[in-house]
């Protein structure tokens, strides 16, 4: 018996050991795997931060693009010593957005205007490129600078702010976008944000380079963006402005280097961090001979255990054994060429697994039965307390008693986003959620059931729920939450009322759903149900309101249009209380009027914000479409002035070449050939020509008398200055004379001989 149960003790011990060993070598190997692709891991996370940080960057300069203010000054001449227009600069710097407050990674924003030579910045206004290459880029010069605000949608959107001749990490970049955004070659302006270089080595320096390693950011033009480095790094690996070259991965034990690399498929950009291998892998090769040191002591001291330990339990297991015997009866009959001892070990591993295989079942099935028990809780499946505390003994649930209280939590992204990879921060958003309550209320006290994506069920009890500053606490959890991640997406959160009893918690959660409902169709972010608005009072969108509305609209007037707009929200929010049913009614009246106006119109813009309109669930979308739509028509309305303004002084032009030559063509006889008063010709020809008619009639017969003076069309010399008069529509020789000589500065006998030397 003593030799058997030494062998026993030895194969209980070494069976753990040899699978130990086995899981040993592979969690050394996967560790070093993952030491050798932490970098990688985190170039990627890195890649995919900046990614993100430059689409929201591209983002803003789309929006500073197409903004109304910056549109309305694209086509402004140059502006003149006390310009009364001039305020349009500045009304315009005061309405575009500060993104400098709200995005780390923009130092400031520049919108170039070459028709007017203006400079709008974030924080000022430039009246010329010079002054803004002095103040912020002396790095520049003149002729690189004019030339990077004047680029073409083929340049490279990302320039260094060292220039096109800096060398080394520049203290930051330049985002470029052409006004306006749809431009083929050279635009009508520029849009210029600077992007903060030491915000971009901030998120670089994420990297786990050491104190040996470096890491740095490549463009697609190979140009160093920035870089980091160790204060032990190879100084070979660093020239005086950054990395000067990747070294080759060697296998030489402590010689070898790890170079990771990240490409971006939107910016064209390569992250790259070079780390010797030492410096990773130390801890692998410290833990590998630890390892080893702890796995020789075990199995000395294993022995030495199963010695005492089969020398003091031989004579008592002997007598367990005959116990056994008489209890399994013949279950404990040993097999052929088994002893007694063997069948015990059978007997008692057979029990063992049976058990273990009954808790794995138990527990692999315990998330889901009590998923389903507050599922039935909340549909109020159950109605005896006494069953739904038995059910959560059952399930090891701890509740406390005293009360129950449901609120519903609901995230969503905002239809007018202009990038679509915002799904993983959204279920980032919702764990996040999730955690911050989970750390404010005991596991007791609350429970978390996910009824869809995106839609989260928070089940509160005990005695805390009657209380008021528990549901501040929960508000001003929300109010938090709101406030850090409310800019990309809509969180509403929505809490029903509180009930004594936990069966009663269906009613509560009934009351959430309601709350939420009404929250889905205003704009707030936390919603009671005893809060919410009792009577059922009309909406105010009466029909001439409606036709106020389409008529601004239709005619571009954003001021009018904001004011429209305005009034509709202070008469239906700030005077009124409306239930969840009428803001529904009202958003879907607004909808049909729009759709009804302006579906008819033949444009792709128009169509494409009509149907985000109908797409939108709150009011404030509504408005924001509302505005939007105005801006089209805006912008179509300038589009066709243009159009007829260019055809009028095509027309206007062709007139005088033709009626030139009669000498009784006067601006009376050409207003009546337009059918226009006198004075209504002069301000229509003086609008479309830059001119007045008498100076560009003089004009148009003078430069013919100079073509017919230098040979065109036979030999000027034979030909008299009486002739040439009247053949160019003046009636008499001195008339002409006085004409020729206001504007080329001869007579006609002398302007020969001051242009091709001395007359005959």
């Amino acid at each position: 018996m003593f030799v058997k149960l030494v062998i026993s003790y030895l194969i209980i011990l070494f069976i753990p050991i040899v699978i130990a060993s086995f899981a040993y070598r592979e969690v050394v190997r996967i560790v070093e795997e993952d030491a050798e692709q932490a970098n990688i891991n985190t170039l990627l996370q890195t890649r995919d931060i900046m990614d993100i940080r430059l689409k929201e960057i591209q983002s803003v300069a789309k929006q500073l693009a197409i903004h109304p203010a910056v549109n309305n000054l694209l086509n402004h001449p140059p502006f003149g010593q006390g310009d009364k227009d001039f305020f349009q600069v500045y009304a315009a710097y005061n309405q575009l957005p500060k993104f400098t407050l709200t995005n780390r990674f923009i130092s400031d924003y520049y919108v170039y205007l070459p028709k007017s030579g203006i400079v709008i910045a974030s924080e000022g206004v430039f009246a010329s490129p010079e002054d803004l290459r002095r103040f912020a880029f002396p790095g520049w010069d003149e002729s690189s600078f004019r030339e990077m605000l004047a680029g073409s949608p083929a340049a490279p959107p990302f320039i260094p702010m060292s220039g096109p001749s800096g060398t080394g990490a520049s203290d930051g970049l330049l985002f470029l976008q052409t006004l306006p955004i749809d431009a083929v070659r050279v635009g009508s302006g520029t849009v210029a944000i600077r992007i903060d270089g030491g915000q971009i080595r901030e998120l670089l320096g994420k990297t786990e380079i050491g104190r040996e390693g470096i890491a740095y950011i490549l463009d697609d033009r190979d140009r160093l963006v920035t870089y980091i480095a160790g204060d032990r790094a190879d100084p070979t690996l660093l020239g005086e402005s950054g990395p000067r070259a990747e070294p080759d991965p060697r296998s030489e034990a402590g010689g070898s280097y790890i170079v990771s690399r990240a490409y971006s498929e939107d910016t064209h950009w390569t992250y790259v961090s070079v780390v010797p291998a030492r410096s990773v892998l130390g801890k692998v090769y410290y833990i590998k001979e630890m390892t080893l040191s702890i796995f020789i002591g075990i199995v000395l001291a294993g022995l030495l255990i199963s010695l005492f330990l089969a020398h003091r339990n031989a004579k008592p297991l002997t007598a367990l054994m005959q116990r056994f015997k008489s209890l399994f009866h013949a279950d404990f009959a040993p097999e052929d060429g088994a002893d007694e001892f063997d069948s015990l070990t059978r007997t008692m591993m057979k029990i063992s697994k049976d058990r273990e295989k009954l808790v794995r079942e138990r527990e692999d099935y315990r998330p889901l039965m009590v998923s389903m028990l507050f599922r039935r809780l909340l549909e109020g499946e159950i109605v005896q307390e006494e069953e739904a505390r038995r059910e959560l003994d059952r399930l090891e649930v701890r509740m406390e008693p005293g009360g129950a209280l449901a609120m519903l939590f609901s995230i969503e992204r905002y239809h007018y986003l202009v990038y679509e990879d915002v799904l993983q921060e959204m279920d980032a958003v919702q764990m996040i959620v999730k955690e911050m309550y989970r750390q404010g209320v005991p596991e007791a006290n609350r429970y978390i059931y996910d009824l869809d994506p995106g839609l989260v069920a928070f089940v509160f009890a005990g005695e805390r729920v009657h209380d008021a500053s528990f549901r501040h606490a929960l508000r001003s959890t929300a109010q938090v939450l709101s406030d850090h991640h409310g800019g990309k997406f809509r969180l509403n959160f929505s809490l029903g009322g509180s009930y004594p009893e936990l069966v009663r918690l269906h009613e509560s959660f009934r009351e959430a759903k309601s709350a939420l409902e009404f929250g889905g169709y205003s704009d707030k972010s936390w919603i009671e149900y005893a809060d919410l608005p009792e009577q059922d009072e009309e909406f105010l969108f009466p029909v001439e309101l409606e036709t106020r509305l389409l008529r601004t609209i239709k005619a571009g007037d954003i001021p009018a249009v904001k004011e429209l707009t305005d009034l509709i929200r202070r008469e239906n929010f700030a005077n009124r209380t409306l239930t969840a049913s009428r803001l529904e009614q009202l958003i879907q009246v607004v909808k049909g009027s729009l759709s009804r106006g302006l579906g008819a119109y033949p444009n792709e813009s128009i169509g494409r914000t009509l149907r985000e309109v109908n797409e939108a669930q709150q009011f404030e979308e509504i408005v924001h479409g509302i505005h939007a739509l105005c801006a089209v028509f805006y912008h179509l309305s300038q589009k066709k002035k243009c159009e007829e303004r260019n055809a009028a002084s095509a027309k206007l032009r062709a007139y005088l070449e033709e009626r030139y030559p009669s000498a009784d063509l006067t601006i009376g006889q050409a207003a009546r050939d337009f059918g226009m008063s006198e004075s209504s010709f002069y301000l229509f020809f003086k609008d479309h020509m830059g001119a007045t008619f008498a100076s560009m009639l003089e004009e148009i017969r003078i430069a013919r008398a100079i073509e017919i003076l230098n040979g065109d069309g036979g030999d000027a010399g034979e030909i008299t200055v009486r002739a040439i008069a009247g053949s160019v529509g003046y009636a008499n020789e001195h008339t002409f004379r006085r004409a020729f000589k206001r504007v080329t500065g001869h007579v006609p006998t002398k302007f020969k001989a001051a242009d091709r030397g001395p007359a005959e």
